[in-house]
């Protein structure tokens, strides 16, 4: 699984996921820190990785659609 962890988080979440084989990047790794929600979430979606934050701003500028 391809993992971006946002700055919220512990790095030891990111150690634990490594060490089960998830290929995983930090927002701090990649020089994002304090940056946009919105350029964060365009970094993701760009390297097709799932977004791990705790950041509750997240669904209001991201349009969340199910594949029917």
């Amino acid at each position: 699984m391809k993992v971006k962890l946002d700055e919220n988080l512990p790095l030891r979440i990111g150690i634990e996921l490594r060490a089960r084989s998830h290929d995983v990047k930090t927002v701090g790794e990649e020089g994002l820190t304090g940056c946009a929600d919105a350029d964060i979430w365009q970094a993701s979606q760009h390297e097709g990785r799932i977004l791990i934050t705790q950041d509750l701003d997240f669904p209001t500028f991201v349009n969340f659609s199910l594949a029917a």
